[in-house]
């Protein structure tokens, strides 16, 4: 059964049952909410493990760090968050949906920088890959951190994984626009610059559709842009895309 985890507020949410097929292909109504809330008993202290009943939220324990600013990954297992300490080091911790329950990482103990974009991630799928205040990587296999190469440019504000490297591009912060994006390759363990394109320098949102990165519209500190472009690290080259029909600042894209 999927569930949301939501960390600022520390809640999930059961999805609703579906309707599926048994192994003779014969259909299976979905079950009922009577049905389903007295075959699961109520997530209480004495049972902290019960799934809720569907369509319902609950709280989630309180995760082993501070409060904060946190990113986070998903890994298949568990969800990892974590967040650069200024006095030096990383905090971070896993939460397990099926056991309901947080574990403590150990420190990365690499050095920490203050930057204004703060912390990015990225799950590659063996490892949490984390740049911005500090370079680190973390593999929940062996419980181990291990230092990133820094990146060629610092800053970016879009992250997406391509299934074989991370691109980043965009970004900036008080007046001074990033225009220019880099890739890393977990299998080389190293950084490069991908090249110019057509966009000007500006904190925009983007996307993976599977073979490019989208990035659109956007905000340079002077105004709101409406061009957008698409990127291909299979031909390292750019494409220019139809405007947008209104600005877009802020937003969010899937």
């Amino acid at each position: 059964m999927p569930a949301i985890v939501a960390l600022g507020l520390a809640v999930a949410l059961a999805a609703p049952g579906c309707a599926g097929r048994s192994r003779n292909g014969t259909a299976v109504p979905p079950a009922s909410p009577a049905a389903t809330a007295s075959a699961q008993p109520p997530v209480t202290s004495a049972n902290p493990t019960t799934r809720p009943q569907p369509g319902t939220w609950r709280l989630l324990p309180a995760a082993p760090v501070p409060k904060g600013h946190y990113v986070g990954v998903w890994t298949g297992t568990e969800f990892i968050i974590d967040g650069a300490n200024s006095s030096g080091g990383v905090l971070a911790a896993a939460y397990n949906p099926t056991s309901n329950t947080w574990r403590a990482l150990p420190p990365s103990d690499y050095p920490v920088r203050t930057v204004q974009d703060g912390q990015h991630v990225a799950w590659d799928g063996t490892e949490m890959l984390t740049w911005g205040q500090t370079d680190a990587a973390y593999n929940p296999a062996t419980n181990q951190w291990r230092r990133l190469p820094e990146p060629p440019v610092r800053g970016s504000l879009i992250t997406v994984w391509t299934g074989r490297q991370v691109l980043t591009w965009g970004g900036g912060c008080c007046d001074t626009a990033v225009g220019g994006g880099a890739a890393y390759d977990p299998v080389l363990d190293s950084w490069q610059p991908i090249p110019a394109g057509p966009l000007a320098a500006r904190i925009a949102p983007g996307a993976w559709t599977g073979t490019e990165l989208i990035v659109i519209g956007g905000n340079d500190f002077h105004g709101l842009l409406t061009d957008a472009a698409a990127y291909n690290p299979t031909t390292r080259s750019w494409r220019q895309l139809p405007p947008l029909p209104t600005p877009q600042d802020g937003a969010a894209v899937v």
